[in-house]
This record gives C-alpha cells, sequence and structure tokens, in this order.
C-alpha cells in the first residue's frame, strides 16, 4: 500500500513539474475562457519604442476559479518572465510587486508566445484592489507601465478595423470557379487556397469580412452553380459578410439587383446586402498585414498609432485575396483565432446605409434616355435588363467589351418591348418597327403564349419569351450574361463591322451566311409570318403562331446550313431519331426555364446537331486547364447559357411547345 501511495506521490510531482513548465513555456496552452470579450478591455497602450517587450493591451475578468488579467504584447521575441511583473497597489502592507515566476500561491501565470500574450490568474479575495502591469529592463529600470486599472474599469474604445478584399473574382469557367472555391494546391506556396476556407473561418471566428468587388454577374452566378448561395446568404444575414460592386452607383438599380436575386439567394427575409461605398484602404504601404500567427506587429503597430490620433475611425486594411494566406487551409484558423482572441480590435463593417443616388454619366444621350426607359418599363423583364445594362456599362475584370458596348445597347429595347408584351399578351405581327433603333426593321411577331423579334436585316431571331399557364414569364433565347462575353472568344470577334455581322456574338437565333429578308406573307389572323431571301426568293423562313406553340421552318433548297441557337435556360436532351434511308431527323430538348419546361423539336433533313451547356461539368472538370491548349468555345460559355449548333441540308422545322 506504502508502494502504491509512493507511486502515486511519483507521477503527481511529474504532472505538477510538466504543469509549471506548461504555464511557462507551452506556446499552445489556453486557459479557461479562451476567448477574451471587449468588456474585458481595461486599456490600450500607446507604442513605447525602447520597450521590449512593449505592452500594447490589458484586460481584466472574474471568473469561477478567480480573477483572470491579461497583458497584450507586440510581440514577445524579448520576453524574460522575471522581468514582467503585476502590482496591487492598496495591499494591507503596500504596493506588491509579483513577477511572471512567483510561485505566489493562489497566483499562476500562463504564457501564450504564438499569441503574444501573458495571462495572470489570482485569488478573487483581490477583486476590490487596483492593479498595473510593469516590464523592466536588465537593469530593474522601469521600461513601460500602464494606469492603474481595477477589475470593474471602464473600457475604453477599440480600434475599429474592417477587412476588405480585392481581387475575389472565383472565375469565368467551372474548373475556375471550383478550384478557387474549394482550393487545389494553388496558393502562393503551393498551399490548399479557397474562398470557402476564409468564409468558414469567419462563420467561425465571428469575423466580419468585406469584399470590395465580389457583386459581379459571374460570381452570383457561380455561387448559383456551386450551390452556395444559401450559405453566402447565412453569412450576409448574421452580419458577417459585406458583398460591394463600385459598379452598380444607384439605389434604385441595386433594389432591382437584389429583386432579381429573390428566388435564389434572397429568400424567406430580406438581406442586410446594401450598396456601399468602398473605402480608400489606410494600409497602401504597409506589408504584410499578417505573419503565420496573425496579424503582423508592423500592421498593430500602424493601427495603434491611427487609433491614439483618433480613437472613433475606422481603418480599413486593403488585403489581396489571391495572395492572403486568410484563404491558406491551414493557416486561416490559427490567424482568425489570432483575430478572434484580440479584442483591443473591432473588427467592423462600415455603416451599411444606402449611399445617396449619383448622376450617371453615359456616354451619349441616347444612353441616358434607354436608362430611363428601362427604370420605366416594369414588368417581368425590367430586373434582369437593369441588371445586365449596368454590368456592360461597367465592366469588371473584362476591359475587352468596351468596343462592343455601342452595339450591344439597342439590344435592351427588345425587353422594354417584352415588358408592354407582358402587360396585354396581345396578338400581332408587325413588320414595321425600328424596335432597337438600329435604322433597320424588325418584326414583332406574339400572342398570348410567345413574343418574339425577327430582324429582318439578316434574318435571326434576337428574342424569344414564353407564358407559361401558370402566368409566369421566361426569356429563352437573346440578351443575357452572355453580354459579358459573347460566344467566342474574343480575338474572334468582328467588333469592326459591327454586332449585326458577327453570328458568333450576336444573341438569339442565327443563320450564319442569312442575307436581308423580305416580308412576302402576313396572315390576317396574325398566326403566319413567311419571309424570302433577298438575293433568292426561293428560300423562305415561316414563322408559324398556335395558342400553345410556335413553329420557325426554313426552307433553303441546295444549300447547307448552319443554324445557332444560344438558350438562356439549361437543357437536357430527350430523345434523338435518325432514320437512314430518308436522311430524316428529329431530336426533342426540354429546356428547364421554370416550373413550366419549354420542349423543342428539331426536324429536318441531314441535321448533324451538336450540344453544350456550362451544366455538362463532367467533361469540362476531367483534367486541369491546359494554357497552351485551345478549349472549344463551349468551355468558355457564361453561366446560364447553353448552345445548339446545327447543320442541315434544304430544310430545318423548330418547333418550340409548352406542354
Amino acid at each position: 500500500m506504502k508502494r502504491f501511495v509512493g507511486l502515486i506521490l511519483v507521477v503527481v510531482v511529474i504532472f505538477l513539474s510538466f504543469s509549471t513548465l506548461q504555464q511557462l513555456n507551452n506556446q499552445t496552452y489556453t486557459p479557461p475562457g479562451h476567448f477574451w470579450e471587449i468588456d474585458t478591455l481595461r486599456g490600450l497602450d500607446q507604442i513605447d519604442l525602447l520597450s521590449s517587450p512593449d505592452i500594447i493591451a490589458y484586460y481584466s475578468r472574474l471568473t469561477p476559479d478567480g480573477i483572470q488579467m491579461r497583458i497584450d504584447f507586440l510581440d514577445m521575441l524579448n520576453f524574460e518572465p522575471d522581468l514582467i511583473f503585476i502590482e496591487i497597489l492598496n495591499h494591507s502592507s503596500g504596493p506588491l510587486q509579483l513577477s511572471a515566476l512567483s510561485e505566489s500561491q493562489g497566483f499562476f501565470w500562463f504564457i501564450n508566445q504564438k499569441q503574444n500574450y501573458l495571462t495572470l490568474q489570482l485569488p478573487s479575495t483581490f477583486k476590490s484592489f487596483e492593479f498595473r502591469f510593469i516590464v523592466k529592463n536588465q537593469n530593474q529600470e522601469i521600461t513601460d507601465i500602464t494606469p492603474k486599472f481595477s477589475l470593474y474599469s471602464k473600457s475604453p474604445s477599440p480600434v475599429y478595423v474592417e477587412l476588405q478584399l480585392k481581387n475575389t473574382l472565383l472565375g469565368y469557367t467551372p474548373a475556375q470557379i471550383l478550384r478557387n472555391w474549394d482550393g487545389a494546391h494553388n496558393g502562393p506556396f503551393g498551399e490548399r487556397f479557397g474562398l470557402s476556407h476564409l468564409l468558414a473561418a469567419s462563420k467561425r471566428y465571428q469575423i466580419p469580412l468585406t469584399f470590395s468587388d465580389f457583386l459581379t454577374p459571374q460570381n452570383v452566378q457561380a455561387l448559383d452553380l456551386l450551390s452556395q448561395d444559401k450559405y453566402i446568404q447565412d453569412l450576409w444575414s448574421s452580419g458577417l459578410l459585406k458583398l460591394c460592386s463600385p459598379n452598380f452607383p444607384q439605389d434604385d438599380l441595386y433594389e432591382i439587383f437584389l429583386d432579381d436575386l429573390d428566388e435564389t439567394l434572397i429568400t424567406n427575409y430580406y438581406s442586410p446586402l446594401q450598396l456601399c461605398n468602398i473605402e480608400t484602404p489606410d494600409n497602401l504601404n504597409l506589408e504584410p498585414i499578417f505573419n503565420n500567427q496573425g496579424l503582423s506587429p508592423s500592421i498593430e503597430k500602424f493601427l495603434l498609432n491611427a487609433y491614439f490620433q483618433n480613437p472613433e475611425q475606422l481603418i480599413t486594411l486593403n488585403i489581396d485575396f489571391p495572395e492572403s494566406p486568410l484563404s491558406d487551409f491551414n493557416s486561416a484558423p490559427i490567424i482568425f483565432d489570432y483575430l478572434r482572441n484580440h479584442p483591443w480590435i473591432r473588427f467592423h463593417s462600415p455603416n451599411q446605409s444606402k449611399t445617396q443616388p449619383r448622376q450617371l454619366n453615359y456616354p451619349s444621350d441616347k444612353m441616358d434616355k434607354l436608362a430611363n426607359e428601362l427604370y420605366l418599363s416594369t414588368g417581368p423583364f425590367q430586373k434582369g435588363s437593369v441588371f445586365h445594362f449596368y454590368s456592360l456599362l461597367h465592366p469588371q475584370n473584362y476591359d475587352y467589351l468596351e468596343p462592343l458596348i455601342s452595339d450591344y445597347i439597342p439590344e435592351f429595347y427588345y425587353q422594354i418591348e417584352a415588358n408592354r408584351w407582358a402587360a396585354s399578351s396581345k396578338k400581332q405581327i408587325q413588320c414595321n418597327m425600328d424596335i432597337d433603333q438600329d435604322q433597320e426593321k424588325e418584326c414583332l411577331i406574339s400572342n398570348q403564349s410567345y413574343f418574339m423579334i425577327y430582324e429582318l436585316n439578316g434574318g435571326y431571331i434576337p428574342f424569344i419569351a414564353v407564358k407559361t399557364n401558370k402566368n409566369s414569364f421566361y426569356q429563352i433565347t437573346g440578351s443575357t450574361s452572355q453580354f459579358m462575353f459573347g460566344l467566342s472568344p474574343s480575338e474572334e470577334w468582328k467588333i469592326g463591322n459591327g454586332v449585326f455581322s458577327d453570328p458568333t456574338v450576336i444573341p438569339g437565333i442565327i443563320m450564319e451566311s442569312h442575307p436581308r429578308q423580305l416580308v412576302k406573307d402576313i396572315s390576317n389572323d396574325f398566326s403566319q409570318l413567311i419571309m424570302s431571301n433577298e438575293n433568292n426568293p426561293g428560300n423562305e423562313t415561316m414563322i408559324t403562331l398556335l395558342e400553345n406553340e410556335f413553329t420557325v421552318q426554313y426552307k433553303m433548297p441546295g444549300m447547307k446550313n448552319i443554324l445557332q441557337i444560344p438558350f438562356v435556360c439549361e437543357y437536357s436532351p430527350s430523345s434523338t431519331t435518325n432514320t437512314p434511308l430518308s436522311n430524316h431527323h428529329q431530336e426533342i430538348l426540354s429546356l428547364n426555364c421554370g416550373e413550366n419546361p419549354v420542349q423543342i423539336f428539331i426536324t429536318g433533313q441531314q441535321v448533324e446537331s451538336n450540344h453544350f451547356s456550362v451544366f455538362d461539368l463532367g467533361a469540362l472538370l476531367l483534367s486541369p486547364e491546359n494554357p497552351d491548349y485551345q478549349y472549344p468555345r463551349a468551355h468558355y460559355l457564361p453561366l446560364g447559357l447553353s448552345l445548339t449548333d446545327l447543320k442541315f441540308d434544304s430544310q430545318l422545322t423548330i418547333t418550340f411547345q409548352m406542354p
């Protein structure tokens, strides 16, 4: 029995010896109540050039185990425990100084050199006393001393800091998006790097972030592709994430954008997402912001110097997302733990109240007029058209679009006309209209279920919309996010010849090498329109509208033709039938635009069809992108688009049918 008790004593002595070493030297030891809150802060201390280590903040709190106090240092490179003291001022026998190596009964010191602080625990019997911390040098001269404070001293204002990240574009292709979201080993030093790690750390440690350039059509669509829109919405609603775009200068535009995302991102409650001013960064010439443990000493020194000049100011730190360790899988939790556990810094998003509307500055009076018409054109197509209009006028990360702006702008008049149709569902065929104000005539064709515009100069259909039996409206081809990209690499665009000469750029159903069309016949009941080729009257295009379907039939004897159809919606092939003897081809596609899918029947002679969609991720993500390889254009289709290429001889019929 004695031997057994002796063994226990040996174990206890070893354990106590290890605990003492742990208290003084272990850099990862965490005292009770790991995170300190803002109400425990008792003071901030100015930078002392001659003190090393230099006290920058001090805290106190009452716990069930006694009083805890803490000192934050700028760094602990020259830390010596026997030169750090706590002074108890109103002790009965006079001021009492105890160093960090003191072994007085009931006093325990804990050192965390990774996070640059020292914690002291002492008995609760001292809760009515006043204290101060002292740092001395080897000559026992005081190099740093705090004002006296008590357990109940009022907390000062913290240093208000906004973390503002730039260059947050997720990517243009599905491969880029997935890499930049979840992270391949593509960080600055080959580490796993991605936006999801940054957001996960922000959520875990409750550190709010501002993304200064995130709110772009590409990123919004990328979130939908990743099925992460609800996750982003939760961060918005909890006040942890603020998304900005300097490209949206008016409040009413921004409200339209919010409404436009209602079905996908902002369901059940209103998001705090609002138009925001992008603050000028305060740390333009300071690098780095972070080290492998947390904030770098140079940034902490900068923050404190700015704070003591104006304690109420908000200091914006500008962070380059691709170069930042905040998005590194391993570094992010360490850095955010440091930020969360230093409450003298209050990470804060600026007031999110709306800015005053600013005057828009467009290249011409014509664009001003179009902007006003878009705002006034209420209806189901207003939201998307306004959003894409401003995206085009304020291109971000794709400046090469600017030469095409003047050619694309007239396309927005199609949405304005579609809003008029949605209000009346009028049955009509008119071919004397200049809808897009390009000095060329277009045909407007509509009934209660379908609306389309036929461009006589070139013979293409730039816009088609449908009305479902549930009174919902959907655009199925025409102007959409392809405004930002076109359907081919920019070097192939025929910028100098105008948008109408380039079938790889024009939105809508496009017949290559299709000259001007002449109106041949319009039926009395406005259900059929027949047009002929200006150069070859035997070539005809016939459009027929019924209650639940419309048909576009091309008759071009002896010619090989190419027809392109970029769809706004995702599609899925249903069936394909080929009859070898007669060269007859029939194919059925289903467009998933909403609760009512639109079926498309393609029939003709010797038809070769190819379908591309960004939703077909499997083929696109089999291997990383090779910069030396010329990828097919489907690889670069903007999100939300599908493309059908049809090659046919002599005759082709396309029927759009509403189930």
